[in-house]
């Protein structure tokens, strides 16, 4: 069973944490589970996109605690609208109580990236207590960016649900390079890679390819 909070991480920007949680939204109300959603920081835009992706697929209530226009690192999105992020607000809306079962929390970009001037995303998540599920992309270059960042929650204490696989281009099913990547992350680790995400047309494929996915990380 899944803890009631647990934070969507990502090796890197852009590696698909917001479709991991629209697609797990989703499918915890497709098993009856309640599930809230909550963007730390939201950076680029005019509105917090991710939050409203996660709201338009899955129909679950979205909220961002911070959002900033510029896409950028969030200490520096929040510098350039003259704002210093607030940890005791993070806190804050992590700790409000809700009545969901599940509440899916999305980091902002990689591990290492600075909320402020002198703390880290990674840091912030060691001080909650907050069990991770790590998105990687699935070709070349995910093995050091990986393995880095299970380095990094590992020596934070930081309980690690599984690493989730996102194809960052159309590969093939069978593609060697991706499917080696997976095995050696999982040897290298010890961690559980609970699937791998293939590019897909729509949501309703993502939500077909996602249901293996969902079932194993439900089964832990």
């Amino acid at each position: 069973m899944l803890p009631e909070q647990l934070v969507i991480v990502g090796t890197d920007t852009s590696v698909g944490k917001t479709m991991v949680a629209a697609l797990l939204l989703d499918y915890l109300r497709s098993r009856r589970i309640t599930a809230g959603y909550l963007k730390l920081v939201s950076c680029g835009g005019e509105q917090a996109d991710d939050c409203l992706f996660c709201r338009a697929q899955s129909g679950v209530a979205a909220e961002a605690v911070y959002h900033f226009k510029l896409a950028a690192s969030p200490h520096l999105a929040a510098r350039s609208q003259g704002v210093n992020i607030d940890i005791g607000r993070l806190a804050a809306a992590l700790a409000a109580k809700r009545e969901d079962d599940v509440l899916v929390v999305e980091g902002a970009g990689g591990l290492c990236v600075p909320l402020t001037d002198e703390t880290l995303l990674i840091d912030f998540l060691a001080d909650q207590g907050l069990p991770a599920l790590l998105v990687a992309r699935s070709g070349l270059g995910t093995l050091n960016h990986t393995l880095l960042s299970v380095e990094a929650l590992q020596a934070r204490r930081i309980p690690v649900l599984g690493i989730i696989f996102s194809d960052e281009a159309d590969y093939e099913a069978d593609a060697p390079l991706v499917l080696d990547n997976m095995a050696t992350v999982a040897r290298f680790t010890g961690l559980a890679v609970l699937g791998r995400l293939r590019r897909c047309a729509d949501f309703a494929q993502g939500r077909a390819c996602f249901a293996d996915i969902g079932q194993a990380l439900l089964g832990k």
